[in-house]
Parts: structure tokens; C-alpha cells; sequence
């Protein structure tokens, strides 16, 4: 609320932080407001698919996403499978960016990064300037975050903590690794958000393999009365779950072989890196 920007990119306005703004409609509310303190002669990329209401903004509007008609999209995208490297052009309103690459995986990022191609566009970049970043860009730590790899274990942590978060890192693991095994280690975060979000986190994890909870991380919150892991585990279709502490997420692992590990949640579960990496090289 405090940014009056020139260029301004909406990706999601998903219900999340509800002990914040108690609502989604706040929450729509908020971005409307953002989007109306863009400068005159500004420009608004939205997600394709994002509704939102732009009758107080005066900047002019786009649309991006991944694969669906937009002003700016990905075309001809492929997974090159010799580098594990996504492949794609990006059509803008003046044309094809041609032969872009990018060295970090997921599908999600791709689509983060036909975004920022777009304002990078909308900015003066050039089509040679927005390949050589995307190329380049080498990533965040927990986002899709590669701790190892050997020919035959992969283990990825990830900083997703809400349902769509994890619907889109799964999927762009799936994606990427077609056919093998996942086992994905979940760490709540918050109490509101598991009590408000179960069902649909309970859908989310069903995506993998293998299931393993442990207890949610409360950071600011107090507990809340009946609300834990066991109501996300409990309300999961997936057969092979498991609701255990972190101890024994590491005796789990010690005593079973998965082809790919991923850690997910924004609490303290990253903390559990080093351990995990290191039981899979004990294996190895």
C-alpha cells in the first residue's frame, strides 16, 4: 500500500494470510487498491485467469501465463531432456522472443519468468537482454532448491506452504521427473491456514507418491483447539501416508528407498536438509 509503481505485476490472489485480512474479499479489495496508485502512463500484467476488477487504474492492461492465449506466453515450449532445461519462445504484443532458455527447472518458474519477461519488455529490455536473464537466472534458496543428486536419489526442498503452492511445485516435479517415484515430506505452517486450507492442502499432497507429515510449525500464532497435521492427514485419499515427527521421518527414509525426496513448507523443516542429504549419501 505504500508503492506508487510505474510497472506492476499481479501472479496470484489466492485466500491466504486470512488471521491478517479475516477474508478473501480484503484481500481482493488490497490489490484493487495497489493496482489504483499505479503512476499515470503506467502498465498492469495480470495473470491469465486472475480476476480482478481495473476500473480505478488508469495503467494499461496485459495478460500473461504459461501456455494460454495472452499478451505474453510461452510458444513451441519443451523440456529439452539431454539438459533438463526448459525450452520455449515468448510472444509479446510486438512480436517473438525466439530461443529462450531457462537452466532452472519447473514449470511454475517458467511461467514466473514469462512475467518478468513482461515487464523487463514493458521496460525497454531487449529481446537479446531478456533471454541472456533468463538463461542466467540462477534461482532462490527453497524455491525448487536441488540440495542433491546422483544418478539414482533426488532431493529438492521448497518453500510451499499453500495449496496451490504445492499443487504447482508437485506437478513441475512430476513433469520433470516423469515416471519415478516422489515422496514428499509436508510441514504445515500456521494454524489458521491448516484449520481454513485442509481439504485442499488433503488434495494437493494426494499428487504424490509417498506422504509424510509432521507437526505444523505455529511461528506467530497460538494453538488453536483441535487443529493440527492430523486434520490434513486425515482427510487424504493417498494410501501410502504417514503422520510422524521428525525423528522418524528420518528412520523412514533410512529404511526405504524413493527416487526423488522433497521437503515443503515455510517453517523450520529446511533445517532438516543437512540430515536428509546425508542419509541418501549413506545409501548411495
Amino acid at each position: 500500500m505504500h508503492l506508487t509503481p510505474l510497472l506492476a505485476l499481479v501472479t496470484s490472489i489466492d485466500a491466504d494470510h486470512l488471521d491478517i485480512y479475516g477474508q478473501k474479499d480484503k484481500i481482493v479489495e488490497s490489490f484493487e487498491k495497489f493496482i489504483s496508485q499505479i503512476l499515470p502512463g503506467g502498465s498492469l500484467v495480470i495473470k491469465k485467469g486472475v480476476e480482478l476488477n481495473t476500473e480505478k487504474t488508469s495503467a494499461k492492461i496485459y495478460t500473461y501465463s504459461l501456455n494460454k492465449e495472452a499478451d505474453f506466453t510461452t510458444v513451441n515450449l519443451h523440456l529439452n531432456t539431454e539438459g533438463g532445461f526448459y525450452q520455449f519462445d515468448i510472444k509479446t504484443p510486438n512480436g517473438i522472443i525466439e530461443d529462450c532458455k531457462m537452466n532452472y527447472p519447473g514449470l511454475l518458474n517458467v511461467e514466473n519468468a514469462v512475467g518478468a519477461a513482461s515487464l523487463a519488455f514493458l521496460a525497454g529490455a531487449t529481446p537479446s537482454e531478456i533471454k541472456t536473464g533468463l538463461e542466467d537466472y540462477q534461482g532462490v534458496i527453497r524455491r525448487f532448491d536441488v540440495q542433491y543428486k546422483n544418478e539414482k536419489y533426488i532431493y529438492i526442498d521448497d518453500y510451499a506452504h499453500h495449496p496451490e503452492e504445492l499443487k504447482a511445485f508437485i506437478s513441475s516435479v512430476k513433469e520433470l521427473y516423469k515416471g519415478r517415484k516422489i515422496a514428499g515430506i509436508f510441514q504445515p505452517h500456521l494454524y489458521s491456514r491448516t484449520r481454513d486450507f485442509s481439504a485442499e492442502f488433503a488434495v494437493s499432497l494426494d499428487l504424490l507418491d509417498t506422504a509424510i507429515l509432521i507437526p505444523l510449525y505455529p511461528a506467530r500464532e497460538e494453538p488453536i483447539r483441535g487443529i493440527s497435521s492430523e486434520i490434513i492427514y486425515n482427510q487424504m485419499k493417498l494410501q501410502d501416508k504417514h503422520l510422524v515427527t521428525k525423528p522418524e521421518v528420518l528412520e523412514i527414509l533410512k529404511y526405504h528407498d524413493y527416487d526423488i525426496v522433497v521437503t515443503m513448507g515455510a517453517g523450520d523443516i529446511d533445517g532438516m536438509a543437512g540430515q536428509i542429504t546425508e542419509i541418501l549419501k549413506t545409501k548411495e
